[in-house]
């Protein structure tokens, strides 16, 4: 039998996705919040989502053949989420808003270059990357807690603090 996780923007030590990415949005003047900022997003520290694996694995015959939602268990804004990671690395950094729009118009530009150049040109404003920081994306863990027996004991701003 099986179980998945189905994990929410895995962050931690190594990390080559995630905060990588934003910390691209970030210089030692300002960094950049794409639409208002407001966006409600999950996400999740490396330690939780290694804690769900370890319940999985000793999880009752009950749980399998399911896939369960892990993160945080807290939603963050956009606009927070970037002012934590900015703060750690540009103390006096401040916020600029840049319309979603745009920003998603030449995300989809930048994709098609991407696409046309046939790799050698390896776009870091994606499609991809516009949206997980523009759709809210929250998740239900409730299924995790009651068939895992899992719950996420590390903060995002615990886990910023491990990695920054």
């Amino acid at each position: 039998m099986w179980i998945g996780l189905r994990p929410r923007a895995v962050f931690g030590k190594n990390d080559t996705t995630v905060l990588p990415r934003i910390k691209k949005l970030i210089n030692s003047k300002r960094y950049l919040v794409i639409g208002n900022g407001k966006t409600l997003v999950d996400v999740t520290c490396m330690s939780n989502f290694l804690d769900a694996v370890e319940c999985a694995i000793d999880a009752d015959v009950k749980a399998t053949g399911r896939v369960y939602n892990i993160s945080n268990g807290k939603p963050l804004e956009t606009g927070y989420m970037m002012s934590k990671i900015a703060q750690n690395i540009h103390p006096n950094a401040k916020a600029k808003h840049i319309p979603q729009f745009p920003v998603k118009v030449l995300s989809h530009a930048i994709n098609v270059m991407g696409h046309l150049s046939i790799g050698l040109i390896q776009p870091n404003l994606t499609p991809y990357s516009v949206n997980q920081l523009t759709k809210r994306m929250v998740m239900d863990l409730s299924g995790a807690k009651k068939f895992l027996g899992w719950i996420p004991k590390q903060s995002f701003e615990e886990g910023l603090e491990e990695i920054i």
